[in-house]
């Protein structure tokens, strides 16, 4: 969903605003309101989301549109551009949603039987690469990753019949990832879509993952240690390092630096405003 089609809706509520500021104050002020996006989820509840997942979501977002703007101007990741970093977010319990994505922390389980040949089933379509998905990464065929500094994104393509999250088994610990899917004919039979050893080690506790229905999984997981990796897996090929945007979160700059800005984010604004 690329959202084109509410556009003449969003510019008319930023004519209005005329600033970014209050547009996008108007719109988590909507969610305020009208949604349970910012109620923290209670034990046994369906409503809300646990501590830090609205912040998760928000931030995922934002790289990804990122992304989407330097793809399609062809820009050069800017060296000096900063990344706000929501590696703190923390999810600690199964997560439940309304929208058409269904979020799960990942959670060890017992193992299943995996059907011997290994094969992996046909995907329900060729699925189009986004240099997005690949930021600072790579496309594996059966798996594409990116990453910032400090955190990874997998999209792992499923079949077509993969519609619920029962449908498939996510097992991601400090050092190994393990994803299968369940076999369309015969439900006792698993299929291996991904498995591997990372290349370095993640926080098992701050991984997520979600389902979108016939599509691909997407888990999202927290470095050991702020560093690039230039590879996902130990079995697959590196990627040149200097190739990589090494881009740091603006958190990691001193107080003076963010300062510094922002002023020149606020003094741009203006330009803009009176263009």
């Amino acid at each position: 969903m690329d959202g084109s089609k509410y556009d003449n809706l969003f510019a008319s509520v930023l004519e209005e605003e005329r600033q970014i500021y209050p547009f996008l104050d108007a719109v988590f002020g909507f969610l305020s309101r009208r949604t349970d996006f910012f109620v923290i989820q209670k034990e046994g509840e369906r409503i809300g989301f646990p501590p830090g997942v609205a912040e998760k979501i928000v931030g995922s977002i934002m790289v990804k549109w990122k992304r989407s703007c330097i793809s399609r101007n062809d820009i050069p990741p800017p060296s000096n551009t900063e990344e706000l970093d929501f590696s703190q977010c923390v999810v600690n319990e199964e997560v439940v949603t309304t929208a058409e994505e269904e979020v799960f922390q990942t959670q060890t389980e017992e193992e299943t039987q995996i059907d011997s040949t290994k094969d992996t089933p046909k995907t329900s379509k060729p699925t189009e690469t986004n240099s997005s998905d690949i930021y600072n990464g790579a496309d594996r065929g059966n798996y594409r990753w990116s990453q910032t500094i400090g955190d990874l994104e997998v999209q792992v393509p499923v079949p077509a019949h993969v519609k619920k999250t029962k449908d498939v088994d996510v097992k991601v610990t400090d050092k190994c990832v393990l994803v299968k899917a369940v076999d369309e004919s015969d439900r006792s039979k698993w299929h291996v879509l991904v498995e591997g050893e990372f290349c370095y080690g993640i926080q098992k506790d701050e991984t997520i993952w979600s389902l979108s229905p016939g599509e691909l999984i997407l888990i999202n997981c927290e470095k050991q240690t702020e560093r690039w990796w230039d590879g996902l897996l130990v079995t697959e090929p590196k990627i040149d390092s200097t190739k990589i945007d090494s881009s740091r979160p603006m958190s990691d700059l001193s107080e003076e630096e963010q300062m510094k800005i922002q002023e020149l984010m606020w003094t741009q604004e203006q330009k803009h405003r009176f263009m």
